[in-house]
């Protein structure tokens, strides 16, 4: 059975291989900020990479399209890209 996950955190790392998503969940705050859960790491080729954010662009357009334009999250809130592996 596929494991299905919840995800509102997104830590993005990059190298000249591959593309690590590390997808997580806020369970807290303190006062250092966030506390994330990870649940599940996807390593992904550059292309399929690309070949997925194409895909999501494309299905963000047609939701906004359908139900509205959604607010972009603050700069605080994008997935940090820590260079990577």
């Amino acid at each position: 059975m596929i494991p299905i996950v919840y995800a509102n955190n997104l830590n993005l790392a990059v190298s000249q291989w591959d593309f690590r998503l590390t997808f997580g969940r806020v369970v807290g705050v303190s006062d250092d900020g966030p506390e994330i859960a990870q649940e599940i790491i996807v390593y992904m080729s550059p292309q399929h990479t690309k070949a997925v954010s194409e895909m999501l662009a494309r299905n963000v357009k047609a939701y906004e399209e359908q139900f509205g334009s959604l607010p972009n999250l603050s700069e605080s809130s994008e997935p940090d890209n820590d260079g990577g592996d």
